[in-house]
């Protein structure tokens, strides 16, 4: 792999894992469901981020397979997120053809987060072999402490409300939004 595309992929700490169990329900809050299968999925994620979270905190998760867990959960849901708005916003913009340029600048969150999600992917592709071991030193698995997902779950409230509230940006652009922030904040400050 060249050095180049290596230096795109991002590192990808256990609590950026989080911000995708964060950002699932609120993009599902978003669907019109009836309130019984809203609160069935709800309670699902729910269940699912307690469970990882005790995983977390009891076990040491250094394994190949966790890497890989975590290289997939992240790939996917940066990808998915990252192409649904491209699509959505992207066909919203053109429609209208604003004569400003902003709504044109937001285009880059969703590229960027998709882009992300398939070097992301692009982990998994790889059989046991030199490179991989080298691509797996960018999913950082090491036991963080309390305070580290609270930061993280309150930079991700603060982001969305920022996107929803401060630039009136539609849901899944603020997922885009919390996604890329997060990526940055999480692999510039984490220490």
């Amino acid at each position: 792999m060249s050095s180049k595309l290596y230096k795109l992929i991002p590192h990808v700490h256990q609590e950026f894992v989080l911000v995708v169990f964060l950002m699932v329900p609120y993009s599902v809050l978003q669907m019109p469901w009836d309130f019984k299968s809203q609160l069935l999925v709800d309670n699902v994620f729910l269940l699912l981020m307690i469970m990882w979270l005790f995983l977390v905190f009891t076990t040491n998760q250094a394994s190949r397979q966790y890497k890989g867990f975590i290289a997939l959960v992240t790939g996917l849901s940066l990808f998915v997120a990252g192409l649904y708005a491209l699509i959505v916003y992207y066909v919203d913009v053109v429609s209208q053809l604003p004569n400003e340029i902003m709504p044109f600048v937001y285009l880059f969150f969703p590229v960027w987060v998709m882009l992300e999600g398939i070097l992301m992917l692009f982990l998994l592709g790889f059989d046991s072999s030199s490179k991989t071991s080298i691509l797996e030193q960018k999913i950082v698995v090491t036991k963080p402490r309390l305070g580290d997902f609270f930061m993280v779950a309150i930079a991700a409230a603060l982001l969305v409300y920022i996107g929803e509230w401060v630039l009136l940006l539609p849901w899944y652009m603020t997922v885009c939004l919390v996604f890329s922030l997060n990526l940055i904040i999480i692999n510039q400050f984490r220490e």
